[in-house]
């Protein structure tokens, strides 16, 4: 499966010689490969249901100080680790690098981060530091901090958060 933008001219190149039903049929298909994959899912749950759940907390008062301290705590973790290991920082960890080069021309079966050996000790050695930041956080503040930590380019959100980086190591 190509990488989203190239999916799209897929499903241009296999639904125009194909009257409508089976442009559609062509078009679900490729969208269906795309949003099993386990970047979407996060990017779902840190920018829709983390935005939600920051938004409504901002709206009425009640989104926890604990959020920008361990923001800001985790963002110098992330900004350590990523001019440790240049490949955190080509992966959108921390602040986006000029001129930095696309990281895979394909998507493949899994994170591509898996197959960068130093980019898995750094992100565990990344995600071990941060554990004790969110130890005494809840669920919900959790996936409130994972949506801050995305909104403002520490964690990039295909990841998702923290909660994606402990899954992925």
């Amino acid at each position: 499966m190509n990488q989203p933008p190239l999916a799209i001219l897929d499903c241009v190149e296999f639904g125009i010689i194909q009257p409508i039903d089976g442009a559609i049929r062509a078009e679900m298909s490729v969208f269906s490969a795309l949003i099993q994959r386990p970047e979407p899912r996060n990017m779902i749950r840190t920018m829709f249901l983390g935005k939600q759940a920051y938004d409504k907390a901002a709206k009425d008062g009640s989104l926890p100080d604990s959020i920008e301290a361990a923001r800001e705590a985790i963002s110098t973790k992330v900004s350590q680790a990523s001019s440790q290991c240049p490949e955190l920082a080509s992966a959108l960890f921390g602040a986006p690098t000029p001129g930095s080069a696309p990281v895979q021309r394909r998507v493949g079966t899994d994170f591509w981060l898996r197959g960068r050996p130093a980019a898995m000790a750094a992100l565990k050695e990344l995600s071990q530091d941060c554990s004790s930041i969110v130890a005494d956080m809840d669920d919900i503040t959790r996936l409130q901090l994972d949506h801050a930590l995305a909104r403002t380019l520490v964690v990039p959100a295909y990841i998702g958060g923290l909660a994606g980086m402990a899954e992925l190591v």
